[in-house]
């Protein structure tokens, strides 16, 4: 059936995650960081949706939008952090991430195994850099992220650090997406697993 706001074709249905390493690499593409910092299952402050197999249009593209909820001036945005920052994000430490197991950050650009079942705090496995070496605690990295949406301090309230050197990409996501999507041939292909969730049964 013809759909006059079908902007191509998803291969395959993305899961949350994949979504959100989805929206990771959009940010570093636009953002030109190293790392794409995205907060899982939460509507209000990430990706908390799925994209399906078939015609990708103008509606899946809003529903992913992590700004629909933010102010004016406000949007995909890079700045420098330390290697220590990403891992307690990463980590789900107290007072960055909220509690509950089914709330975490997934990181484009870094290979990352965490256990959402474990105490916060103690949940990453490890946190490698692409060319297999750990992520430096003492290390600066460009990172990008939702403006406003960076860290959650505690369940229904949001607050982002201000970074020194923070830049705010032009444009909001509904605008962003088509444009890097049609730099992709219009064809969304399942992003690499770089982010996996250990289930395994507790010790």
């Amino acid at each position: 059936m013809y759909d006059p706001n079908a902007l191509g074709t998803c291969e395959e249905t993305l899961t949350k995650l994949d979504t959100a390493l989805l929206m990771g690499q959009v940010y570093r593409d636009v953002t030109g960081a190293y790392i794409g910092l995205v907060y899982v299952n939460t509507s209000e402050q990430g990706a908390n949706c799925r994209v399906f197999a078939g015609t990708l249009n103008t509606t899946a593209v809003r529903n992913m939008a992590p700004d629909r909820t933010s102010a004016e001036g406000e949007g995909i945005a890079s700045g420098t952090m330390t290697g220590r920052q990403i891992i307690d994000c990463l980590n789900g430490m107290a007072g960055i991430v909220g509690e509950s197991d089914s709330w975490y950050y997934v990181a484009s650009g870094l290979k990352v195994e965490f256990a959402p079942w474990m105490p916060v705090g103690e949940r990453l496995v490890s946190c490698k850099l692409p060319d297999g070496s750990d992520l430096d605690p003492n290390g600066t990295y460009k990172v990008a992220y939702m403006s406003d949406k960076l860290f959650c301090l505690e369940a229904g309230n949001i607050c982002s650090p201000e970074l020194a050197d923070e830049v705010i990409a032009e444009g909001k996501w509904e605008d962003i997406f088509p444009a890097w999507f049609a730099d992709q041939g219009s064809v969304l292909k399942r992003p690499e697993q770089t982010t996996v969730l250990n289930w395994k049964t507790k010790e």
